[in-house]
């Protein structure tokens, strides 16, 4: 016996269907009563109840027959291996008061303005340059100052300054590495 106010949702049900990629036949689900339908928790059931059993029995369709598309499972059509990422450590290097003031403060040597002014060859040709110096760096020290040079004279060249940096983490950590 149906409840007085489910008297009219007797026999009313939905049944959805769909022609699966490399099938000719519709795949039918099963018929979705209205009456038995006990959780109603949406106030579209009362303005709008087609389009409620019309989503629950699309939802158990999709379940049944293709639940590879809710759980958001690839094809090996679309899956693309990612690619592995270089981890840059972007933390500024820590400065006491007195090594700012002396930057502030401090001329630069007239060597490394000549050697700026002098230096005619191509971001490419500089960047090739000092992955060499860095891969030569004995030690960390070392390593910073080919970095400072190389940074101030690849600053107009964005893509160049970003491999060179790029290069610099990795040999630092290289360098640093404790041997086992």
């Amino acid at each position: 016996m149906l409840h007085p106010d489910k008297q009219h949702e007797a026999g009313l049900f939905i049944r959805v269907g769909a022609v699966i990629r490399g099938e000719t036949e519709i795949t039918w689900g099963e018929p979705v009563y209205l009456a038995p339908i006990t959780t109603r928790n949406s106030p579209l059931w009362k303005t709008a109840p087609k389009q409620q059993i019309a989503y629950l029995a699309v939802k158990y369709w999709a379940r049944l027959y293709c639940p590879e598309v809710i759980l958001g499972v690839y094809t090996p059509d679309e899956f693309d291996a990612p690619q592995p990422r270089v981890e840059r450590d972007v933390t500024p290097p820590a400065t006491s008061a007195a090594g700012v003031n002396s930057l502030i403060n401090g001329k630069k040597p007239e060597k490394e303005i000549k050697m700026v002014n002098q230096d005619e060859r191509s971001p490419d040709d500089l960047l090739a340059a000092f992955t060499e110096a860095a891969n030569k760096a004995a030690s960390v020290e070392e390593l910073d100052k080919a970095y400072k040079y190389g940074a101030h004279v690849l600053a107009p060249h964005e893509e160049q300054l970003q491999a060179a940096t790029d290069v610099y983490n990795i040999r630092r950590d290289e360098l640093n590495e404790v041997p086992m």
